[in-house]
């Protein structure tokens, strides 16, 4: 009974993980307010639920990167202004596998009714690791701002990446609780998520296609 029931919740969790990827996409793809993506919650999630440490890593990784290369075919293509692939996206995957490797410490199998509040605590403290992480980033990898690279170029640096960071935070702490929260759900109505995520994904390809460019 406990393999068929750790069965489930592996192939639950790899179905919201897939979703999430998904709706991370589309909103990538449509214009959007910068950093209010998914992507940071489905680092957290799958450092909570994903026993394997480096497949913990790897997926979130993974589904950030093929969206990265849609983005940037879409931009080869003219059909967006800004590309895919960046001088410092190197280090942003650092920064979101350190977000994995945050909620492995501080939410690996540990969350119930009890101790809930871990989950919020632990996503603002992932967001700041990847405003730390990424920022630097942004500060060693540009050629045209920050220069000199000195600490007073650092700190301009931070400073002005604070208005992002708030943007980031919001999305972090919005999709982490609504992936945890329909987890908890799904887990309990299993044999519903089946269909659930089926509408849901059928409504993504749906939008995906509306807004697919016309190309004569």
């Amino acid at each position: 009974m406990e393999n068929k029931t750790e069965n489930k919740t592996h192939k639950l969790v790899s179905a919201m993980l897939v979703v999430t990827a998904i709706v991370s996409l589309y909103i990538r793809l449509m214009p959007h307010i910068p950093n209010l993506t998914p992507i940071g919650a489905m680092c957290l999630f799958a450092g909570a639920y994903i026993s394997h440490r480096k497949l913990a890593i790897l997926l979130p990784l993974l589904a950030l990167f093929i969206g990265d290369l849609v983005l940037h075919i879409s931009y080869l293509q003219g059909f967006r202004e800004f590309a895919g692939f960046y001088d410092s996206m190197y280090i942003n995957y650092i920064a979101f596998a350190v977000m994995v490797l945050i909620a492995r410490f501080g939410l690996n199998n540990k969350v119930n009714k009890t101790n809930w509040f871990k989950i919020p605590m632990t996503t603002f403290a992932a967001s700041i690791g990847f405003f730390i992480i990424s920022n630097f980033g942004v500060w060693l990898t540009s050629t045209i701002m920050y220069i000199p690279k000195n600490f007073a170029t650092l700190v301009e640096c931070y400073i002005a990446a604070i208005p992002f960071f708030w943007t980031f935070l919001a999305a972090d702490l919005g999709y982490t609780a609504v992936l945890f929260a329909s987890f908890f759900w799904l887990k309990k109505y299993f044999f519903s998520c089946f269909i659930i995520l089926l509408i849901t994904l059928s409504f993504i390809a749906f939008g995906i296609f509306l807004h697919l460019p016309n190309v004569e």
